[in-house]
């Protein structure tokens, strides 16, 4: 019988391939999830409640195969950086509630509650599987850099769906550069992960980059292909 432990390089290839097929079928449901959230919209809101509960599946499924909370799922045990995401968001709070004052424009603390939602998803569901998962599990079977440039590639696609979604919106050559921004800032988030071990920065840059639209009107649906204009 296999036993569920810390899989080295040695280790039997029946555990090996278990777990690649499972970080496999994780990196896949995303796709797809958002596939069909995108494409139908009489499910849209069940595939999207799936999604957002699929990290805690990955977070149950990886505590018992390392023992408790090890490697991918130490990543949400970095206070440092923790400390430094609430920092960020209490001055979003301080910038919202100053906006408010001097424009009056959206309902009171609109944004603030907005942020809190972007909080969870996309920044914790998205950086969570593609940093934590993506690199975690995936230098188990290749080295550091092309397990990020890998999940960088999931990372682009997952953002895809948005893309094969939008027909005619997205007319050549600005689907190319589609993919290639959602490809380079994936790398950026995912890069940021393995610097620090941490998901808390690329969560911090994710939600000020999102954030950054309430100010800018004409600003790109998806916040960072910033080779497609609006």
């Amino acid at each position: 019988m296999m036993q569920f432990k810390r899989i080295m390089y040695d280790d039997g290839t029946n555990a090996r391939y278990l777990v690649f097929m499972i970080y496999l079928l994780f990196q896949i449901s995303f796709i797809a999830l958002n596939y069909l959230e995108n494409r139908y919209t009489g499910i849209a809101v069940t595939m999207q409640y799936i999604q957002y509960i699929l990290p805690v599946a990955e977070i149950l499924f990886f505590s018992f195969y390392f023992r408790g909370i090890d490697d991918p799922l130490k990543s949400l045990l970095s206070p440092i950086w923790f400390v430094v995401l609430a920092g960020v968001a209490i001055v979003w709070v301080f910038v919202f509630n100053s906006y408010h004052s001097a424009y009056s424009v959206y309902a009171p603390n609109t944004d603030t509650i907005y942020m809190f939602q972007i909080l969870y998803f996309p920044c914790f569901v998205e950086m969570f599987n593609f940093s934590s998962i993506g690199v975690g599990i995936g230098r188990l079977f290749m080295k550091k850099g092309t397990a990020i440039i890998v999940s960088a590639i999931f990372y682009s696609l997952y953002y895809y769906m948005y893309l094969i979604n939008a027909y005619s919106g997205y007319p050549y050559p600005y689907d190319a550069y589609f993919m290639l921004d959602a490809f380079a800032i994936g790398i950026i988030y995912i890069g940021l992960y393995a610097l620090t071990y941490s998901i808390y920065p690329a969560m911090t840059l994710q939600m000020s980059l999102i954030l950054l639209g309430l100010f800018s009107p004409p600003f790109p649906p998806s916040f960072f292909y910033t080779l497609v204009p609006s």
